[in-house]
C-alpha cells in the first residue's frame, strides 16, 4: 500500500496479510479468509483425535477442548456465514464417521445433545456460533466504557441502515432458541417464552438449555431413530440420568462399542425391515424374520422377541447379567473371598455351602409338599 511518493508499507500490499491479535488482516479484516485458515488448523485436529486410541468419551472431550478453540477464539470479532460453519460441521461429521465415530444415518442432534441425556456431547460450530453472537451482544450493552458506547451506535446504526449488524443476528439466533433479547444500555435480559425473565450474567446456562431442547425436539421428529429413545426420554417412571449413566460414567468406553449401541438404540442394524422400510434397498418383499420366521425382523425383535434366541443367546445375556448380582452376595454372605470381575468368562458353580448360608445357581428344585411355581429358578 504506498502512502506516499516515497513510502509504502508492503505488508498492505495487494494478495499480503498480517497478524494482528491472531486474525489476518489488510486494510480490512478478511474474514472468510480467516475461517478458511481456522478451518484447516480445525480439521485437521479433527482428523488426529478420531483416528487415534483414545475412548470416545476423551476423543469428545478433546475435540471440545482442542480443535473447536481454533475457531472460538474467532468468533466473536468475525461476521461468518452460516452455510460455511455448517460445511465445517460437515466436514466433521464425515470424518467421524469415517473411523467408525457413528452410523452415516445416526441422527445428527443426538451427536451434539450431553451424554447425560442420550448423546455425544460434541460441541457443534453453528451453533456455538450463535450462542457467541448472542453473548456478544450482551456483554456490548452491559458494558459502561464510552468506547463500548461507541460500538454500539455504530451497531445499531448499521441496524437502522439494513447493513450486517450483530443486534440483528443475536436477536435472530436467540428467536431461534425460543429467547427474546430485550436490549437496554447496561441492563439487558433474556426473555423465555413462558415470560421467565434472565440476567444477562445467567444468560449462558438459559442459552445452552434453549440448545439442547431444541437438539431434543429435533431428535423427536424422527419417526425411525427415536422411537427407543422417546421411550427413555418420555417415561415418567425412568430417570433419564440413570438411563444414559453409563455414557458419562464409562469413560474408558471405546468408541466403536458406543457406536455399536447407538445403533441398536437407533434401530440401523441392518434387518430386513430396516432394509425395506428405512433405506428401501431391500428387493425381497418378506420381512419375516430369518431365525424364527415369524414376526417382522426388526432390532426390538432381535434383541428380546425372536423365539430361536431364547435358549441360547438370550439365555447367555440373561445369565452374564445375573451372575455380577450372584457373585457380590456369594461374598457377602461368605461363599466366595473374591468376586471376578464383570467382564470374566467365568461362570458360577451350581452350588455354594457353609456353616451359614447355601446357594444354588440354575439346577432343579423339587418340592415335597411346598407349591413351587419355577422348578429351576436363577439363583
Amino acid at each position: 500500500m504506498r502512502m506516499d511518493e516515497t513510502t509504502t508499507i508492503t505488508a498492505l500490499g495487494e494478495g499480503k496479510h498480517y497478524k494482528f491479535l491472531g486474525v489476518l488482516e489488510n486494510v480490512r479484516q478478511d474474514e472468510r479468509l480467516a475461517l478458511a485458515c481456522a478451518a484447516k488448523e480445525h480439521l485437521p485436529r479433527i482428523s488426529i483425535i478420531w483416528s487415534s486410541p483414545l475412548s470416545d468419551c476423551n476423543r469428545v472431550q478433546a475435540s471440545n477442548q482442542y480443535a473447536l478453540p481454533v475457531l472460538l477464539y474467532l468468533m466473536w470479532t468475525q461476521h461468518w456465514p452460516l452455510s460455511e460453519l455448517r460445511d465445517v460441521d460437515r466436514a466433521a461429521r464425515k470424518i467421524i464417521v469415517e473411523n467408525g465415530g457413528k452410523h452415516p444415518a445416526s441422527l445428527i442432534s443426538l451427536l451434539y445433545l450431553p451424554r447425560e441425556k442420550g448423546g455425544r456431547g460434541l460441541r457443534s460450530v453453528e451453533h456455538e456460533y450463535k450462542i457467541t453472537k448472542i453473548k456478544s451482544l450482551l456483554k456490548l450493552y452491559q458494558n459502561p466504557d464510552p468506547t463500548v458506547e461507541a460500538v454500539r451506535e455504530f451497531e445499531e446504526h448499521a441496524m437502522a441502515s439494513g447493513h450486517q449488524s450483530l443486534v440483528k443476528k443475536a436477536a435472530k439466533y436467540a428467536e431461534e432458541l425460543n429467547i427474546t433479547l430485550q436490549i437496554d444500555t447496561l441492563n439487558p435480559v433474556c426473555v423465555t417464552t413462558d415470560g421467565k425473565v434472565v440476567t444477562a450474567a445467567r444468560a449462558g446456562n438459559l442459552l445452552k438449555q434453549s440448545q439442547e431442547k431444541q437438539f431434543l425436539e429435533i431428535a423427536k421428529d424422527k419417526k425411525w431413530q427415536e422411537k427407543l429413545f422417546r421411550i427413555r426420554w418420555e417415561d415418567e417412571s425412568l430417570s433419564i440420568a440413570s438411563c444414559f449413566a453409563w455414557l458419562k460414567g464409562w469413560a474408558t468406553c471405546p468408541t466403536h462399542t458406543i457406536a455399536g449401541m447407538y445403533e441398536l438404540y437407533e434401530q440401523l442394524l441392518p434387518t430386513k425391515l430396516y432394509t425395506k422400510e428405512k433405506t428401501q434397498t431391500s428387493t425381497v418383499g418378506e420381512v419375516l424374520c430369518r431365525l424364527c420366521g415369524k414376526v417382522a425382523e426388526s432390532v426390538a425383535h432381535v434383541l428380546a422377541g425372536c423365539s430361536s434366541l431364547a435358549q441360547t443367546k438370550y439365555l447367555y445375556r440373561h445369565n452374564a447379567a445375573l451372575k455380577i448380582l450372584f457373585f457380590e452376595l456369594l461374598r457377602e454372605h461368605g461363599l466366595m473371598e473374591e468376586v471376578p470381575p464383570w467382564y470374566s468368562p467365568v461362570m458360577p458353580k451350581p452350588a455354594y455351602q457353609n456353616t451359614t448360608s447355601e446357594a444354588f445357581w440354575d439346577i432343579p428344585i423339587y418340592a415335597e409338599h411346598n407349591e413351587v411355581r419355577a422348578n429351576r429358578i436363577d439363583a
